[in-house]
């Protein structure tokens, strides 16, 4: 077994041997290894030695014969001494040295070997060319179990086996064909039938002389390796399905600005997995950077601070969407430098519909307030216009030019009434309140409102029918739905174009129910708009009265005109249909079911008998014009009139007439003091006080306030001389009956 462990040392150490022998040595050795020169110098040596002996004896020729022989073998030996120190004796005890030396260094290299084999920290065996193993190293018996000598002797397939055995994978096999080095990864089973993971390395075993004896085979327990490898495939698997499970984009991307990593939530929304694409190309499709826009994660890169930012992609079906997005530094290099950053994108599209909502809708209410400011201080001068024309007509002899002059007066303040109705009709939803109404009138009074609104260079004409088209509806919101119709009509053209604003009266039967699938039985008022814009598709126009949906530009719709529209058509227990096509137009058709009534009449003759009283009213009122009227139209008709400036001015008045005051008529928008506040003082000197509140602003704005409840009395202005007279004697009369009744 010496010489396989000496076998082991290789190249070096036969250079370290070697460098025993001096350079001087080297032809005493080779003599000396030689025995056919050794012998050819010794007898050389003889032959010269001897002949120089006969020619110094052949001088003395008188000696004897014995001395002869004496002198010759003496004088040989002390010839022949030098020679045979030199190239006997001296190469023999230099070799015989040299053997020494050589056993000493390989008694060393061996205990090295020896040490080194049996103290690796990995197995190691030594198989012969018939399987058999030759001998184990300590940390081998340790694995497969086997004591060392019980292991020797033993064929390799029956010590720590495994899956190559008896196959063509077989170390043994394949060091045997030719291979000069294997390595591979397997499991070995030890003696108790436990599975070891290993790396196994076959090096071919060769004797000194080189030839193939067997293999060398080398087994480095991995089991912590693997252990550590699952540990962290486990934590990757749930740290990758933690990932997965958020619903945020997250995306990794290292200073390259190159994609290493997505979630499976950006894969679904791109399309694709963008991993190894530059993030400016996959996300914004730029062929560079995201100038002159400074990119945000970069800036994380840069300072290492956590950056946001919103930004809107494209999802793979084309769809704006909108998303929050954070940057942080994810991963450091060897200097502990940014090498990459985590983003994480949250949609927030519905957050920014929302918000665009709220937006609109706050603008939309500031509109509303804008409109109730306008129309309170518009109806108050109104009310002069309109009481101080009505009081001219009565008291004015009949002529028919003056008569038709204040005619025109009176009808021009009515569509200005008319226009500040319409007015909040577009900014705000009222409260339904129907009454017969003819929708032709509707929209006589809204056209020019319309030609405003929808611009010069659209062409609005009204082809309406000349039957009477009498609907129960509220005239208001009417007016707000074919208000939005117009609107939607003006953005579907923005080039201009034409809009056509009819009407008719048309009858549903079953058959049309069954054809188109919406309404029902009956007689109805059809209201159509047509224009000459862009149209829609169908899938657009399934979806046209849903609320928030738009096809405008971000910031340019809400989404609620058309859902208002179909609302109230809804709330009037009507109908509505669109037809469009792309490039063709759109044409939205109302239905309002029919009634009998006659409409009511809000320009009626003023008849000189409106009864009056002799009561006395407390007339609290800001406007000068207004509260002047007002005292001279009630007492024209018989009434007594106390009359205060402001709300505190009403409390102080209140309180030094409330023993002969019948009746408070009471501004509901007031300096110093409002409606509500005088009313609640009033109420506390006297509970049962009555009061008829008055204002520019509707009563659903007066409600939403809390200044007026739905018991209470209440008349909008601008009202008629007539209107008002009747309102004052209903309330009093009222009162009077409770009293009569009690």
């Amino acid at each position: 077994m010496l010489y396989i462990m000496i076998s082991r040392t290789g190249a070096g150490d036969k250079v370290e041997e070697n460098s025993l022998y001096r350079p001087g040595n080297k032809s005493d050795r080779s003599i000396y290894q030689s025995p056919v020169r050794l012998l050819f110098i010794i007898i050389f040596s003889v032959f010269i030695a001897e002949s120089l002996i006969m020619a110094v004896l052949s001088f003395y020729p008188h000696i004897s014969i014995q001395t002869w022989v004496f002198l010759d073998a003496a004088l040989l030996v002390i010839i022949l001494s030098p020679v045979l120190y030199c190239f006997v004796f001296n190469p023999l005890l230099l070799q015989i040295n040299e053997r020494k030396q050589a056993e000493e260094i390989t008694k060393l290299a061996y205990a090295e070997l020896r040490q080194v084999f049996h103290t690796a920290a990995d197995g190691i065996r030594l198989i012969d060319s018939s399987s058999n193993i030759l001998r184990v190293n300590e940390t081998f018996a340790q694995m497969s179990g086997v004591p060392k000598e019980e292991a020797k002797g033993k064929k390799c397939y029956e010590v720590f086996p495994g899956p190559q055995c008896h196959t063509a994978k077989c170390s043994l096999q394949r060091v045997l064909s030719g291979e000069e080095h294997i390595e591979f990864e397997a499991l070995r089973e030890n003696r108790k039938g436990d599975k070891i993971p290993c790396i196994v390395t076959a090096t071919p075993f060769r004797s000194p002389d080189g030839e193939l004896v067997g293999i060398v085979e080398d087994f480095r327990d991995i089991t912590k390796r693997k252990k550590a490898e699952r540990a962290l495939r486990e934590s990757e698997e749930k740290l990758n399905a933690m990932l997965q499970s958020i619903t945020d984009h997250i995306s990794m991307i290292d200073k390259d600005l190159t994609i290493v990593w997505v979630n499976d939530v950006e894969v679904n929304f791109l399309g694709y997995n963008p991993v190894g694409k530059k993030c400016y190309a996959a996300y914004y499709n730029r062929t560079g950077p995201c100038e002159p826009y400074p990119c945000f994660m970069l800036k994380a890169l840069e300072d290492g601070k956590v950056y946001e930012r919103d930004t809107q992609l494209l999802s793979k079906d084309g769809k704006a969407v909108y998303f929050h997005c954070t940057a942080n530094v994810a991963l450091m290099d060897k200097e502990s430098n940014p090498a990459g950053a985590l983003i994480i994108s949250r949609d927030v599209t519905e957050s920014k519909k929302l918000e665009q909502q709220l937006m609109q809708a706050q603008k939309m209410e500031a509109i509303g307030q804008l409109a109730g400011g306008i129309a309170h201080d518009f109806n108050n001068i109104l009310t002069a216009i309109i009481g101080y024309s009505h009081l001219l007509q009565m008291e004015m002899d009949f002529n028919e030019t003056l008569h038709g002059y204040v005619t025109y007066i009176l009808n021009s303040a009515q569509r200005a009434a008319n226009l500040t109705h319409a007015l909040l009709a577009f900014s705000r939803t009222q409260i339904i309140d129907t009454k017969p109404v003819d929708v032709n009138e509707i929209i006589l009074v809204l056209e020019k409102l319309l030609t405003r609104l929808i611009g010069e260079d659209i062409e609005l004409s009204a082809h309406l029918t000349h039957k009477d088209l009498v609907v129960m509806a509220d005239t208001t919101q009417i007016e707000q739905a074919l208000m939005n119709l117009a609107t939607n009509a003006r953005d579907a053209m923005p080039d201009g174009g034409s809009l056509i604003i009819s009407s008719d009266s048309v009858s549903l039967d079953d058959d049309f129910v069954n054809t188109y699938g919406f309404g029902r039985q009956g007689n109805y008022a059809m209201i159509s708009f047509a224009d000459t814009g862009q149209g829609m598709d169908d899938v657009t126009r399934e979806r046209i009265f849903e609320p928030f949906f738009t096809t405008k530009e971000v910031g340019k719709g809400t989404g609620l005109g058309l859902a208002m529209v179909y609302g109230i058509v809804k709330q009037h227990e009507g109908f509505i249909n669109v037809y469009s096509e792309p490039g063709k137009g759109t044409t939205f058709k109302i239905y309002l079911p029919l009634i009998t009534s006659k409409v009511e009449q809000l320009k009626q003759v003023e008849r000189a008998d409106v009864k009056g009283g002799t009561e006395t009213i407390l007339v609290i009122e800001d406007d000068a014009q207004v509260r002047v009227l007002t005292k001279k139209v009630l007492e024209r008709v018989g009434y007594r009139v106390i009359e205060a400036v402001d709300g505190r001015d009403a409390v102080r008045v209140f309180n030094d007439y409330k023993n002969i005051i019948d009746l408070v008529i009471l501004d509901v928008i007031m300096p110093k003091k409002n409606g509500k506040e005088v009313y609640e003082d009033l109420k506390k000197e006297h509970p049962g006080v009555k009061v008829l509140f008055t204002s520019g602003y509707t009563a659903d704005i007066i409600q939403k306030k809390g200044i007026l409840k739905d018991s209470q009395n209440f008349i909008l202005k601008p009202a008629t001389p007539r209107k008002l007279l009747e309102t004052v004697r209903d309330i009093l009369n009222k009162e009077a009956g409770r009293q009569t009744n009690a």
